[in-house]
């Protein structure tokens, strides 16, 4: 199953239990059962996430580790693991 991160966005209306607020503003991640009803792998739940919660801090990764709970190498390991990993910059220092 190979579901795009974008298939994660919040919904426009939700037909669940009606509160006060607007319902796209009443949920911070939204994850569609997709095909069947069946739903994503944990990793792409997870990736989702993740790239939701980077977008919540504007890409500050520390901001993002600290929301989600873990230290900031951990985060940076999982960042890798799950293919958000950038690669270093290069130096201009020395010709490299």
């Amino acid at each position: 199953m190979n579901i795009e991160v974008s298939h994660y966005e919040q919904p426009e209306h939700t037909d669940s239990v009606a509160t006060d607020q607007d319902p796209v503003e009443s949920h911070f991640f939204w994850v569609d059962a997709g095909d069947g009803g069946v739903p994503p792998p944990l990793d792409v739940v997870e990736r989702a996430y993740v790239a939701r919660v980077l977008s919540h801090t504007s890409g500050k990764r520390l901001a993002a580790a600290h929301l989600l709970g873990i230290s900031y190498p951990t985060f940076l390991k999982r960042l890798r693991e799950l293919g958000f990993d950038r690669p270093a910059p290069r130096s201009t220092r020395n010709g490299t």
